[in-house]
């Protein structure tokens, strides 16, 4: 009935902070990159306060960093908004939203890469599917 009183984890509040430190530092050429990147944290940071798993499971038991957690559920988010049909305007076209969402997926990826957290093999299958 009150779950919004519930104490958060200690990792859930890294993990949250930075997600708001990467849709605040994220840029890119179009408009839409930033407004995809604050949109994504906030869909993120919300579900991540009704359910804590994520954070603990990836930070505590899976040892990632809340940088690399972060990147890496930015970059599941991107993708399955990419993937999921309503950012095209018809059949294999993305509309601008769409590209904004691919751009971050990439990035993302590509922060996992320079972290050492993927080898240069997953990323590049993870940027080719």
């Amino acid at each position: 009935m009150f779950g919004f009183l519930k104490r958060q984890p200690p990792e859930n509040k890294l993990l949250l902070a930075e997600l708001k430190r990467i849709s605040e530092n994220y840029t890119g050429p179009n408009i839409f990159d930033r407004i995809v990147a604050k949109a994504a944290a906030e869909e993120i940071s919300s579900a991540m306060k009704k359910d804590q798993s994520f954070a603990k499971d990836t930070i505590s038991e899976g040892g990632w960093s809340a940088r690399d957690a972060a990147y890496l559920i930015m970059s599941e988010f991107a993708a399955s908004a990419v993937q999921s049909g309503h950012l095209h305007v018809y059949r294999g076209v993305m509309n601008d939203q769409g590209h904004a969402y691919l751009r971050l997926y990439k990035a993302c990826i590509g922060a996992l890469m320079k972290s050492g957290r993927y080898s240069d093999l997953e990323g590049v299958e993870a940027l080719t599917e």
